[in-house]
């Protein structure tokens, strides 16, 4: 990545449509499959064998949240709130050109029952697989990330990544500056204090069992096909030999970072988080936690795009926060709260696009609660699916601290499944993180385009207790097989010192 990194690329890489799957590369006319061999020491997953035009793939077992039971019925929210028990399920990644078909075989439980349909997500893609007793088969032309769910269920999923090929070849594993993992398993533990300039690259085929962390540092670069695995990190406790009971990622005050390409699994914490950073480009990534553990954080930083990536997550998917710069951000003020001591930085110009997000228990898109910053402004959210929706809501901005918030942007997010208390929801109050004695402003807010494609009635609110949320628009909602016009459409509950809320539709045709 260039040392200079302009919000005017930030709004380029927005601007780009999403196509069949995405639009990472271009199109080819004839396939080329890039596989990675499993790396001894692990064991394929016995849910499912994957074949890419003919080759066979490894299928990597992978932990997620235990949400539901075995037929599927989604457990109670206070017993989803189990940070030890974890649920199978599977994940393949490939690199490919051209088109391609994808073969999946099941082999678990449930191999006795011939599957009658198998749901493919995102579901704007069209693919209807075609079975063949225990087997079935679709293709593929542009990269993509897909969850496979036989039957419709959401427990035990064949989550598939086709990737692009990558950019860059691989650097030279005795270069200076590199970090170098080939094809295995390697135990690293906590990797902290990386220093400027340093390229870590996780090739195909390895499993880093570690966290990474660096702080006051530039120009870092994460990239390749292969996992970074905190699985055997401890969710509480000491430390262990494989890491802590932190964060997968942390990165604080850094300049000029990149993250692309690679598989982060099962965090003990947050899987990225980025504190006080300026200029971040985390692409392709896919992150995959299932022990209380938050996607990205973006934590008073600036100029940060997140982009052509997978998450899902037990904790909040993707979120913008304001934390000063104590500590982790949350210093305590001996009283079992939060201090609003440290120094505070602007969380701006911020934008998340050409996302798949699954959430299992939280937020799924999220502005605060913690807003200890200057201000947090500038950010987009667009060209999203979310495919599942489980537990608090779909989108929250939350102003619990004394940051003003505005120019918060939400545009083209398909909703496939929603299972949420809320749908939309602006508040301006107190929250269990609150530091500050007042809390900001809220202006400035405009969701568009935003398609629910849930039977389930869906409530919306937008709450101003502590201070003041205008301007906000919602426009073009799509929900409940029709576009909502008035405030009982949604509904969307007002309340406190709002002012200038409105609801239009401007499609073409309706």
């Amino acid at each position: 990545m260039s040392k200079a990194f302009s919000l005017a690329s930030l709004c380029l890489c927005a601007m780009i449509p999403l196509s069949a799957c995405s639009s990472m590369t271009p199109p080819a006319q004839t396939s080329k499959v890039i596989l990675y061999d499993g790396p001894k020491g692990i064991d394929a997953s016995p849910l499912y064998s994957v074949r890419i035009n003919g080759k066979t793939a490894f299928v990597y077992p992978c932990s997620v949240s235990l949400i539901a039971d075995a037929a599927g019925n989604l457990m109670h929210i206070d017993k989803r709130n189990n940070l030890v028990d974890r649920a199978p399920a599977a994940m393949c990644s490939f690199d490919f050109t051209g088109q391609v078909e994808v073969e999946v075989t099941i082999m678990g439980p449930a191999t006795h029952v011939l599957p009658p349909f198998v749901t493919v997500r995102p579901q704007r893609h069209g693919i209807v697989p075609v079975i063949d007793g225990n087997t079935f088969r679709f293709k593929i032309d542009k990269p993509c990330q897909l969850s496979l769910e036989p039957m419709g269920l959401i427990t035990a999923p064949l989550l598939l990544f086709a990737n692009p090929p990558e950019m860059l070849p691989p650097p030279a594993p005795t270069a200076p500056g590199v970090i170098y993992f080939g094809p295995g398993v390697h135990k690293l533990g906590f990797k902290d204090k990386i220093p400027s300039g340093t390229t870590i690259y996780i090739a195909g085929g390895a499993v880093v069992r570690g966290q990474l962390s660096a702080e006051n540092a530039s120009n870092i670069t994460v990239r390749g096909r292969g996992i970074l695995d905190s699985s055997l990190s401890p969710i509480e406790g000491p430390a262990n030999e494989y890491g802590h009971n932190g964060r997968q990622t942390r990165w604080f005050k850094i300049r000029n970072l990149t993250i692309e390409g690679i598989i982060l699994h099962d965090s003990p914490s947050w899987g990225i988080e980025l504190a006080h950073c300026d200029n971040v480009q985390v692409r392709n990534v896919k992150v995959i936690t299932s022990r209380g553990a938050d996607g990205v954080d973006v934590c008073s930083s600036e100029n940060v795009l997140i982009a052509d990536s997978f998450f899902r997550t037990h904790d909040d998917s993707i979120n913008v926060k304001g934390l000063t710069d104590l500590a982790v951000g949350y210093p305590g003020d001996g009283k079992g709260g939060w201090s609003p001591a440290g120094n505070r930085k602007a969380a701006r110009n911020i934008t998340f696009t050409n996302l798949v997000l699954w959430n299992d228990r939280a937020h799924v898109m999220m502005v605060g609660p913690e807003t200890r910053a200057t201000v947090v402004e500038n950010v987009l959210f667009k060209d999203i699916d979310v495919i599942h929706a489980l537990s608090a809501s779909v989108i929250g901005l939350f102003s619990a601290d004394a940051a003003p918030m505005r120019r918060i942007r939400f545009e083209n997010i398909q909703i496939e499944d929603a299972r949420v208390l809320t749908l939309l929801e602006i508040r301006v109050g107190p929250a269990y993180t609150t530091a500050d004695p007042e809390c900001g402003p809220v202006e400035d807010v405009t969701f568009r385009n935003i398609t629910v494609n849930t039977p389930a009635r869906l409530c919306s609110a937008v709450y101003a207790d502590r201070n003041t949320i205008k301007n906000v628009r919602f426009e073009n909602i799509f929900i409940y097989n029709k576009y909502a016009r008035t405030f009982q459409d949604m509904p969307v509950f007002l309340r406190g010192q709002t002012t200038n809320i409105t609801i239009t539709v401007d499609a073409p045709g309706k």
